[in-house]
């Protein structure tokens, strides 16, 4: 019987407690160090997403986190920044969701104030490139092309639906016009709306 079963005592566990920082502009920082390995990581959860974005330009949100890694910024080209990244064998990445955009970095420890200056850059002064942006819409007509390829995701589409109506911004559907109707501008504006320290 199971109630016969024996364990031994679990070892107690305990979780490290990261210090936490709030810098002069409002930006809240967790560290916690661990010297294993002389590497570096870093992220930052921003509170922005595609719950903001225009109803008739669903992608927008999508759109300026894609541009902003891959877009450039005023002293560096998009190529010219990968380029630098695969030489310091590290890299910069960022990824949008419903109310959150998350951006991290790795890096060895000597790199690590080049790599987060690059991700700071990225971050506050993007260049938004035209033919990075075109490049991204197409990456979207593609995706709305190819939607209804997987059975899963029509139903957790539909469900999404019927559970929270046609108007909520957790069931909104994109379309080929809307990935159209998205211009830099829309980016700019988007980046200066909901991208700032003290939302990070």
């Amino acid at each position: 019987s199971y109630k016969d079963l024996k364990f031994p005592t679990i070892n107690s566990m305990t979780l490290p407690q990261p210090e936490r920082l709030t810098l002069s502009n409002g930006m809240v920082v967790y560290l916690l160090e661990d010297r294993s390995f002389p590497v570096i990581k870093a992220s930052a959860r921003i509170r922005t997403g595609s719950w903001w974005e225009p109803e008739e330009k669903l992608g927008t949100a999508t759109v300026m986190a894609e541009v902003m890694r891959t877009g450039g910024i005023p002293t560096m080209t998009g190529d010219q920044i990968d380029e630098e990244l695969e030489r310091l064998v590290a890299s910069i990445g960022f990824s949008m969701e419903l109310t959150t955009m998350t951006t991290s970095m790795f890096a060895l420890k000597e790199d690590a104030p080049r790599v987060l200056s690059l991700m700071r850059e990225m971050l506050s002064q993007p260049v938004f490139d035209l033919k990075k942006i075109d490049l991204q819409k197409v990456q979207l007509h593609d995706a709305v092309s190819r939607r209804n390829d997987q059975m899963g995701e029509i139903l957790r589409r539909e469900m999404r639906r019927v559970i929270y109506g046609t108007e909520s911004p957790l069931s909104r559907t994109m379309e080929h016009d809307h990935v159209d109707r998205i211009t830099r501008e829309d980016l700019i504006a988007y980046h200066r709306q909901t991208i700032s320290p003290d939302r990070m």
